[in-house]
């Protein structure tokens, strides 16, 4: 994704706010709170890219609020933040019954906000696993940038090509054209965490060649 852009030749900042990695508080504005407030990550600011990760259901996995029945209220401040790249998640509470009702309202948001200020907001669900014509491979492309296709990935060799075998079976479904907004349609293997301190050289160098050509992201921690 960074590649036909130009940002992995940049010196791209890229900063990730996930609810399970810094602290959102339950409040009618959490991230702007946080982002205005909290000195210690001023960091983050400015951006160059805004990576977000938010539930579709009623609660998160810390029992704060969700985006259920609020989507385009939440894409609309996303939108006045600057964000680029929305990962829409699911853990608990109330929901639509089908996940793609929310993607839609969210996929609508979006559109409306790529009119509003000239250009997108990359957006990730999770899940879809079924290449089939009669199952969510027939029109996920059209609705999510990516989307993932197997569980969370895990720090060893076998969850890796677990992963992989299992993104595989949604290759056909995956392409640099034909997705929303005349972008790419990708599929997502998962995040791997790279830099673990209790996992050797050894194990970091295959995990990230196999990992590298399933077009995933992975994360960089550093202890």
């Amino acid at each position: 994704m960074f590649t036909p852009s130009g940002l992995n030749l940049a010196s791209t900042q890229l900063s990730t706010l996930g609810e399970c990695v810094f602290c959102v508080l339950p409040s009618p504005s959490p991230f702007f709170l946080f982002l205005t407030s909290n000195s210690k990550f001023g960091f983050l600011l400015p951006l160059t890219f805004f990576f977000l990760l938010l539930l579709l259901l009623r609660s998160t996995c810390q029992d704060r609020p969700g985006s259920y029945m609020h989507e385009a209220i939440d894409v609309e401040s996303y939108c006045e933040w600057g964000v680029d790249y929305l990962k829409i998640d699911a853990c608990r509470g109330a929901g639509y019954a089908a996940h793609n009702t929310s993607w839609i309202k969210f996929r609508a948001a979006i559109d409306a906000c790529t009119k509003k200020r000239g250009y997108p907001i990359v957006m990730s669900v999770e899940s879809c696993d079924d290449p089939s014509d009669s199952g969510c491979g027939a029109w996920i492309g059209k609705l999510a940038n990516l989307w993932r296709t197997c569980g969370d990935i895990q720090a060893y060799f076998g969850s890796v090509m677990r992963n992989a075998a299992d993104n595989t079976k949604m290759a056909s479904r995956a392409g640099p054209t034909g997705g929303p907004l005349g972008g790419g349609r990708w599929n997502d293997a998962g995040a791997l965490m790279l830099a673990l301190p209790w996992l050797s050289t050894a194990l970091h160098v295959p995990c990230l060649l196999m990992f590298s050509p399933l077009t995933s992201h992975s994360y960089l921690i550093f202890t």
